[in-house]
């Protein structure tokens, strides 16, 4: 019987890691860190979709607090540099990581932020 119990619940979270939730338009508000931002997302009601933090998907920085701050902000700023005066970005594939934060591939018209090797210090 714990047998069963410990299967379902390591089991149970997984469609909430494994679902996506389509693409969407984005207004960005903030670049947080290399491989954050904040935005407000097209079509969504304000509890969910005004001022919400993004992780760009399959990229961690440093961040910019703690003892690696200088490597975080040149993320950062390499980032800003990256998207420049863009202010419209869309989110592809849209889902949660495993600590339910929102992952998504990014793209500034048709180029993959996420991808550039050059977010990594």
């Amino acid at each position: 019987m714990r047998y069963i119990v410990a299967v379902l619940i390591i089991l149970l979270p997984l469609p909430v890691f494994c679902t996506t939730y389509g693409d969407a338009q984005c207004t960005l508000l903030e670049i947080i860190d290399g491989d954050t931002i904040k935005c407000d997302i097209a079509g969504y009601p304000d509890i969910i979709g005004r001022g919400i933090s993004v992780r760009f998907r399959g990229i961690n920085t440093p961040e910019i607090r703690g003892k690696q701050r200088a490597l975080g902000l040149i993320s950062k700023s390499k980032l800003e540099a990256l998207i420049g005066a863009n202010r419209t970005v869309t989110l592809k594939d849209i889902s949660r990581d495993k600590y339910f934060r929102i992952d998504a591939d990014i793209y500034v018209g048709d180029w993959q932020i996420n991808r550039n090797e050059l977010l990594q210090p």
